[in-house]
């Protein structure tokens, strides 16, 4: 189960960053990029996960998972900027993220077979992807698209706090079997929901902002356009009338 859950993390890192990112390629291009070559991927992880084991496999996932599956969608992505950098980061983070937490819940309350760590994960996962869709995917995709500075500093949070986590779940062992840093971890965890909760404040704020100077935009060009018509209308009056008294 535990394996079977790593798998399914796996798939769903991936399907997290895909509703996140702006592709430069048509939609049945990136699909098959993107399945043929994290297909391939999966599967010799999954092979080193059979045969060099759980432990030996979280020590280089970076190397055997999250740079490579970087590379690719760099190549797929419109955005080679802060951007991409930032959106890679926060899918991996929030993914990295519900696996510590899963896996601190079945170290508590789980009954050692790891059925509590595949049934969350298999729950929350999805219910992620959902919230991501119904609420975040539109917004964040038109803030990419309208707001082009400040990325930087959102990027290079995003990208020490994974570093952070990652470390602090997968070295020098897995989290379970350092009883001392798991008070550690948790406050970690914690405030990791902060800090995102603050960085998508923010970002709400300016699109919010883009979306008042759209408005206002948009209110002004009416505005113009109705003063335009107004005009037209007392200079067609005034014709009509000077037309009658040369009739008259």
């Amino acid at each position: 189960l535990r394996d079977l859950s790593i798998y399914w993390s796996m798939l769903h890192i991936l399907l997290v960053f895909i509703l996140l990112f702006r592709p430069r390629y048509s939609r049945k291009k990136t699909i098959l990029a993107t399945g043929s070559c994290m297909g391939v991927l999966m599967v010799l992880n999954g092979a080193g996960l059979a045969v060099f084991g759980f432990e030996v496999l979280a020590q280089v996932f970076m190397l055997t998972c999250t740079v490579p599956s970087f590379i690719l969608f760099y190549v797929l992505s419109a955005d080679r900027n802060f951007k991409f950098l930032f959106s890679f980061c926060m899918a991996d983070t929030s993914c990295l993220w519900l696996m510590a937490v899963t896996n601190l819940l079945d170290y508590f309350l789980g009954d050692g077979n790891y059925t509590l760590m595949f049934v969350s994960r298999l729950i929350a996962f999805p219910l992620l992807e959902y919230l991501i869709w119904r609420y975040l995917r539109k917004p964040y995709l038109e803030l990419q698209n309208v707001v082009e500075k400040g990325w930087g500093i959102f990027s290079g949070m995003t990208m020490l706090y994974y570093l952070l986590l990652a470390i602090t779940v997968q070295y020098p062992v897995n989290i379970v079997y350092r009883v001392e840093d798991i008070f550690q971890c948790i406050l970690i965890l914690i405030l990791m929901m902060f800090n995102y909760a603050t960085i998508f404040t923010s970002l709400y704020r300016q699109l919010m902002l883009y979306r008042k100077q759209q408005s206002e935009r948009i209110l002004e060009e009416q505005k113009s356009m109705l003063k335009a018509q107004l005009e037209n209308q007392q200079r067609i009056r005034r014709m009509k009338h000077d037309m009658k008294g040369y009739s008259a």
